[in-house]
């Protein structure tokens, strides 16, 4: 079996089982296990007349775990039909946008259009992560899904299953602190692929119930609040806030590289796009002390793993940090790697060692002289990802 493929019913099969025992208190498995096991010490132990009742006493926990296990099983397999998104809801949609832009302060800006989102940054912020070295706080309190937001998880999954696009429920890194001029540290916490599915990439959207018809969710209540007339902070909000990361790649003869998205990703699917772009993962985090260290990591990795292009890499810096407005305002990060190779040399890695791969995250790549970038994301800015857009403002 192909590994993606493998990887990919793999990830399936976990979101289910997140959705079966995510009503299960963590007191109730204890108490149950506990009991289970004071039942099959007192039911071995010789001359003991509780050993009848502990029998009991043990097969009955067990039932009764099943049986809640089943009636779960049941209710998240109806759940998955239970719901529908509201079609043809680009009212709503350019509504939340503009509710969300105009609460914001004059210092920050917003690029983007109606086909591939927006993304709101300061630039002073950008100034600041270039120059300011930011220390991480690693928390060992891991995300967890709101309760009222649990039973739209198998709906969601259904719904991002159709089609054969790829994804993994990898272990990611959730963003606690906003980023803004003069902070000195900021705390992360693991979390995982499909938290950011359920909570960040559906606040755009509204989920109507079947049974009654009525709005069983509405995205803008995750990332604004209306108390206050104002998009709420990565503190405050409580969505998953995956931290996304991307890089555009320069050549030793000064070629901008970039990449051809795959039809097997679940974004921007067919469209030029920076050279690597994901979410970072929890195991990035291993040995860094700082933001910048933590996202470079990231950042590389995503490069080497999209392409399998194998790039020599020269040095790579943070350029830009901004919130997607789509995606719950959700943070991502902007970065610059510098190669040590020619745009020559590359085309020939990356044709060597895409010759074997049957699936592949980038179909292709292609050049770009730098000093003609911006006009090429001009005229193929409905073409593109959002992410490459911002380099037309970064650079």
């Amino acid at each position: 079996m192909n590994k993606k493929v493998h990887n990919r019913k793999k990830s399936i099969i976990q979101v289910y089982a997140r959705a079966v025992f995510s009503d299960y208190s963590t007191w109730t498995i204890v108490a149950a296990a506990i009991g289970s096991l004071v039942g099959m010490i007192i039911a071995f132990i010789k001359d003991n007349d509780f050993a009848p009742l502990a029998v009991i006493a043990l097969i009955s926990s067990i039932v009764i775990l099943l049986i809640k296990s089943i009636l779960n099983i049941v209710t998240n397999v109806s759940d998955t039909n239970a719901y529908f998104y509201v079609q043809d809801d680009e009212e709503y949609k350019t509504k939340a946008i503009e509710k969300v832009k105009d609460s914001l302060p004059s210092n920050y800006k917003v690029i983007g259009n109606h086909n591939i989102g927006h993304i709101f940054y300061d630039e002073e912020v950008n100034n600041f992560i270039m120059n300011n070295d930011i220390s991480l706080n690693v928390s060992k309190e891991r995300y967890t899904l709101p309760k009222d937001l649990r039973s739209l998880l198998p709906f969601v999954l259904k719904q991002t299953l159709k089609g054969k696009k790829v994804f993994t429920d990898d272990k990611k890194v959730c963003l606690q602190t906003d980023i803004e001029v003069g902070v000195k540290f900021v705390s992360v916490r693991q979390a995982t692929y499909y938290d950011g599915q359920v909570t960040s990439e559906q606040s755009s959207k509204r989920i109507r119930s079947r049974r009654d018809l009525r709005f069983k969710f509405n995205g803008i209540d995750l990332i604004y609040d209306f108390d206050i007339n104002k998009v709420k902070s990565l503190s405050n909000n409580s969505l998953a806030n995956r931290i996304g990361g991307s890089t555009l790649a320069i050549t030793s003869d000064n070629y901008a590289v970039i990449s051809i998205q795959g039809n097997i990703n679940l974004l921007n699917a067919g469209k030029y796009v920076v050279t690597g772009s994901g979410s970072m993962d929890y195991k990035d985090l291993k040995g860094c002390k700082t933001l910048q260290q933590f996202l470079i990591k990231g950042i590389e990795r995503e490069l080497h793993e999209e392409s399998s292009a194998g790039f020599a890499i020269k040095e790579t810096k943070l350029i830009g940090y901004g919130r997607i407005i789509e995606r719950g305002t959700k943070p991502e990060f902007f970065g610059i790697t510098y190669l040590t190779c020619s745009k020559d040399e590359l085309r020939q890695q990356f044709d060597n060692k895409n010759k074997e791969r049957k699936i592949g995250l980038v179909d292709d790549i292609i050049f770009v002289p730098i000093n003609s970038l911006k006009e090429f994301i001009e005229k193929n800015k409905t073409f593109i990802s959002l992410q490459l857009l911002i380099y037309k403002e970064l650079l």
